[in-house]
């Protein structure tokens, strides 16, 4: 009776281990989808920016505003260039958009992964509990990394 005690406990902590080393990679992988969505956020208001720029400065060519002290023709070819280069640059605004879209639904996926293993983890540290045989020093453990995954999930 007690080698079978044992097989179980040796088997839920087998299971426990496997369970939570996968919750630490969803995690990460969590973690890294956060990181590359606020990048193409940076790179977005620097996009924003330029646009801006290039808005007010081909509007004031355009208007006539003779902050430079260019001639006219200079200045109507300077505002379409500019107006031109602001064509690409939306364009890879609306891609990088997109691409953050994706990740939002990248996330929302790996978050509902991470919470479905921390029930099951739950669920298995409490069986764990019952059969009173798997030792405490294992179980502390067990919990200081379970605190870690929590935190990562919103």
């Amino acid at each position: 009776m007690s080698s079978e005690a044992e097989m179980k406990s040796e088997a839920t902590v087998n299971e426990l281990d496997k369970l939570i080393s996968l919750a630490e990679n969803v995690s990460d992988k969590l973690k890294e989808l956060d990181a590359e969505v606020t990048s193409i956020k940076q790179r977005q208001y620097w996009l924003v920016g330029v646009v801006y720029i290039i808005i007010c400065l081909s509007l004031s060519l355009l208007l006539g505003i003779d902050l430079l002290q260019l001639d006219r023709v200079f200045q109507v070819a300077t505002s379409g260039f500019l107006m031109i280069v602001t064509i690409p640059v939306m364009i890879i605004y609306t891609t990088s958009r997109r691409r953050i879209l994706k990740l939002r639904e990248d996330i929302e996926v790996e978050s509902s992964v991470l919470k479905e293993l921390l029930d099951m983890i739950h669920e298995l540290e409490n069986y764990g509990r019952f059969i009173e045989s798997i030792d405490p020093v294992t179980i502390a453990t067990y919990r200081m990394r379970l605190k870690r995954l929590r935190f990562s999930l919103k």
